[in-house]
Formats: structure tokens, C-alpha cells, sequence
């Protein structure tokens, strides 16, 4: 569990200043999240007990698609929290609704995190989807 929760103490510093509001942040760009991903993946490959990037992925690893999807709605999760922070259960919650451990994102993180380029990908899709999340929705806004 030590890396999951490294994952997601990682706070990803506002452009700008803080909206008001239940507990939004102020407004992210892929600049501001990029950092702490890039050190995060950094540091992981470089001390973790990380399979080979070549190595063959054990038989229960999550899908790419899974990881990103519930690591978007972990950090949404904490992003909604004004301190930035999820809380343990609020972690189960997410975690389950995906149906995976924080077992699995870690195994996830092991296997991948010495294909540093790979990594990086990764980290800017998530880095786009909770953007695209976070983005106001100009559709319904002024409809008529």
C-alpha cells in the first residue's frame, strides 16, 4: 500500500489561485500536473523492485484502461476534498467501483514504472482525462 499512497499524496499544485467552492481547486493545467507525475514515476523506477521492462506481467495485472480511469477518479476524489486529500474510505469506494485492489495499482506501478517513456504517456493521459474532467461543460452552460 506504501506506493498507492504516494500516488495519491502527490498534490498537483493550481495554476492560479483557488476557486471558491465546494472544495474545487483552482484552474489545472497539464503544466501543473506534469511535475509531480514525472518525479513520482522518477522515483519509483529508480527504487522500486520493478519488474524488467520486458519481463512478462503476471497473470492478474490490470489493463492500462483500468489503472487510468481509477487513478483519474482517485485524484478527482481528493481534488473534490478542500485539504486535496482522499480519505481512506473514499479510497475503497473508488477502488471498488472499478474492481481493483490497491494491491493491483501497485503491482500496476511495479511492472511498468522502469519504462520511464511508457510512464510518462501515462501520466499525461491521466493528466488529460482529469482535465477534460475538470473542464467546465460549455455545452449545457449557455444552451438555448
Amino acid at each position: 500500500m506504501p506506493i498507492l499512497s504516494a500516488l495519491l499524496a502527490a498534490r498537483f499544485a493550481p495554476a492560479g489561485p483557488r476557486r471558491t467552492g465546494p472544495g474545487r481547486p483552482g484552474p489545472l493545467t497539464r503544466g501543473s500536473l506534469r511535475p509531480a507525475s514525472v518525479v513520482l514515476v522518477l522515483a519509483l523506477a529508480g527504487c522500486s523492485g520493478g519488474a524488467e521492462p520486458d519481463a512478462a506481467p503476471p497473470p492478474d495485472l490490470i489493463e492500462r484502461e483500468v489503472f487510468v480511469e481509477t487513478f483519474v477518479d482517485l485524484r478527482i476524489a481528493a481534488l473534490d476534498n478542500p485539504a486535496w486529500v482522499i480519505t481512506p474510505a473514499e479510497r475503497d469506494s473508488v477502488l471498488a467501483a472499478h474492481g481493483v485492489t490497491a494491491e493491483q495499482i501497485e503491482q500496476f506501478v511495479l511492472h511498468h514504472g522502469r519504462d520511464v517513456r511508457w510512464m510518462r504517456e501515462l501520466w499525461d493521459e491521466v493528466d488529460a482525462r482529469i482535465l477534460e474532467r475538470l473542464a467546465p461543460d460549455t455545452d449545457s452552460a449557455g444552451g438555448g
